[in-house]
């Protein structure tokens, strides 16, 4: 028998996004991608579900996140710093809502904001 699926690549294969590995297996356990043997068994709702938690991960966490290393013997992996602009999150927006109406889910689209961006004068704080 071939080598057993492996949830985690296909899951950070779906987006540009870097993940930390602990966010990725609980998505996968969740969709019950760890039950699943092959990559052809996915299907388009459980992968239209996992992009829905990925972006939801994205809107809702840190929009900027440092550089990091993970070294473990001979293995290290480096990630190189990411800032995720306004038009990034307001793109993410779009495509979750529209996920979010494929399936029915429509309370959850109309809590998405538009947006919007307006300026803050740190100065006020202090005044």
């Amino acid at each position: 028998m071939g080598d057993r699926f492996d949830y985690i690549a296909y899951l950070n294969g779906l987006t540009r996004f870097v993940f930390e590995k602990d966010q990725l297996v609980n998505i996968a356990y969740e969709r019950g991608l760890t039950n699943l043997s092959d990559r052809s068994e996915v299907t388009e709702e459980i992968k239209d579900h996992c992009l829905m938690d990925l972006y939801e991960l994205v809107i809702n966490g840190p929009w900027s996140v440092p550089s990091s290393s993970v070294q473990h013997e001979g293995f290290r992996q480096d990630v190189g710093s990411e800032t995720v602009t306004a038009a990034i999150i307001e793109n993410l927006k779009t495509k979750l809502k529209h996920l979010y109406k494929k399936y029915g889910e429509d309370e959850k689209a109309a809590g998405i904001s538009e947006g919007g961006m307006s300026w803050v004068n740190e100065n006020s704080l202090f005044v």
